[in-house]
């Protein structure tokens, strides 16, 4: 209805556009949003901050990041001034398909020009070079969080948590784990699973059970995968008594 009113001179509300537009990348139909949004340019609409934002998150979403530049550089000529969540969307569709080095680079770019950066944007570089394995580099991203003013959260000391890991470097994660806790961060239960899933990868039951135990006296509830992890870790040395007793809700008792 709103393109069959192009001919009558008819611009439509930008809110409406916006509405419209994340309604089809809602239901992953990136192809038709860009061409309705074209049309509603055609219509004389004026893209604002929201726009922009929305299909810049949806090429990303996609693996298509020179089209989502070209709307960033679209945003300059139209003098729309970027903010966090554009940022944050492009710094992680670098991070995601091209290089967590190169998301660096624009955050740091951004920052000097004056956008503002939040801890979700630092947290995406985090997790990038996580993921690459290249943790001296992360952990660089944590200390220049705080250095510009910007507190690390339960997400990105998670991400190095999980991380290490996820390399075997367990003890690399315990360290990360106890900072986090002396910065009087209460570590979740996500990060207290995987704490004790890469302790009992390597085989340290008795480590493993240490923060399985923490975490309950944190009054933080185990699920039944933290439950799983620890069962099929005493299970594969042989000690089933324990095993059994963590089935039914005792804990082990040796290690």
């Amino acid at each position: 209805m709103l393109l069959h009113k192009r001919g009558c001179g008819f611009v439509p509300l930008v809110s409406t556009c916006n509405f419209v537009i994340n309604c089809l990348i809602g239901h992953v139909k990136l192809d038709i949003s860009m061409a309705i949004y074209e049309q509603f340019r055609l219509m004389g609409m004026k893209p604002n901050i929201y726009t922009y934002t929305i299909m810049i998150k949806a090429y990303r979403r996609n693996g298509c990041l020179d089209e989502a530049f070209d709307l960033a550089r679209e945003m300059e000529r139209e003098g729309v001034v970027p903010d966090a969540f554009t940022c944050t969307a492009l710094i992680e569709g670098l991070c995601l398909h091209w290089n967590p080095s190169f998301g660096f680079e624009l955050l740091h770019t951004w920052r000097n020009d004056g956008v503002p950066v939040n801890a979700f944007g630092y947290n995406v570089v985090i997790h990038g070079f996580c993921r690459e394995m290249k943790f001296q580099k992360a952990e660089d991203v944590l200390l220049e969080m705080g250095a510009h003013g910007v507190a690390p959260d339960a997400i990105s000391y998670g991400s190095l948590i999980n991380g290490y890991c996820k390399a075997g470097k367990v003890e690399e994660a315990l360290r990360i784990f106890e900072e986090m806790k002396g910065r009087n961060m209460v570590p979740n239960k996500i990060q207290y699973t995987h704490l004790i899933n890469g302790f009992c990868l390597l085989g340290k039951i008795h480590d493993a059970m240490k923060v399985f135990n923490e975490m309950k006296e944190m009054v933080m509830r185990p699920d039944v995968y933290t439950y799983t992890i620890m069962i099929k870790a005493y299970c594969r040395k042989g000690f089933l008594y324990e095993a059994f007793g963590l089935g039914d809700g005792e804990g082990g008792r040796r290690a």
